[in-house]
């Protein structure tokens, strides 16, 4: 394993609790002590450093056993693979979000299946954007509209209209225009009334598809 230092940094905390987790000998807290690093410096912009946290995370998780490593394998994964799409590098993140896939569908030992149902669902949630931020549009709607009614089946409207926006993004770039128009005009409502910061993203995307349809001629009714 790597020695990480943060002297100077404001990161003694987090030093610290790598270090207690190391001494204790417990590999779990090892992993998501890495993970809370790789955190800390996302929020603090230092994207770069947080995915090399993230990746050693992952990679020292893997090699761990028992049902609170792979959890915890599975949502350092997906953050990884959301911080590498969001960088330009969609096609490393979709490699990311399959083996996040793959450990859902092998299922858990001793955990519910309708837990890894959630994190399955959300996994394919990054899946469809990954393949959105390729270009890949035909492929993005299925695992997006998988993720929309797993979320909407267990009634999680935070969960659920961000992956409808998804959804009606790729149906916008699939030229779907009315099924797109009904799909971002529920997104952006509920959106607002979860006071989502997405609001804005989804009245973007309905404008922009209003006039696509306004200069087509077409009605939205």
């Amino acid at each position: 394993m790597k020695e990480h230092t943060f002297a100077g940094s404001g990161f003694d905390k987090v030093e610290a609790a790598l270090a207690a987790a190391r001494e204790s000998g417990d590999q779990l807290q090892v992993g998501w002590a890495l993970g809370y690093a790789a955190g800390a410096l996302h929020r603090l912009g230092r994207t770069s450093e947080s995915i090399t946290w993230l990746e050693e995370a992952a990679d020292h998780l893997s090699r761990q056993t028992g049902p609170q490593s792979r959890l915890a394998e599975l949502t350092v994964l997906n953050t990884l693979g959301q911080h590498l799409r969001q960088t330009g590098r969609a096609e490393e993140a979709l490699t990311i979000h399959r083996r996040s896939e793959a450990i859902c569908q092998a299922g858990v030992p001793g955990k519910p299946q309708e837990l890894i149902g959630l994190y399955l669902a959300v996994t394919r949630q990054h899946i469809g954007n990954d393949l959105a931020a390729l270009h890949r549009w035909n492929e993005a709607e299925r695992p997006l509209s998988y993720a929309l009614t797993h979320f909407q089946a267990a009634q999680m409207p935070a969960w659920s209209e961000p992956a409808r926006l998804d959804l009606g993004i790729v149906l916008r770039h699939l030229t779907r225009h009315h099924e797109a128009h009904a799909a971002l005009t529920a997104a952006h409502d509920s959106l607002v009334r979860l006071n989502n910061p997405r609001t804005s993203e989804a009245a973007d995307h309905l404008h922009q598809l209003n006039r696509t349809l306004d200069a087509a001629g077409h009605s939205t009714d």
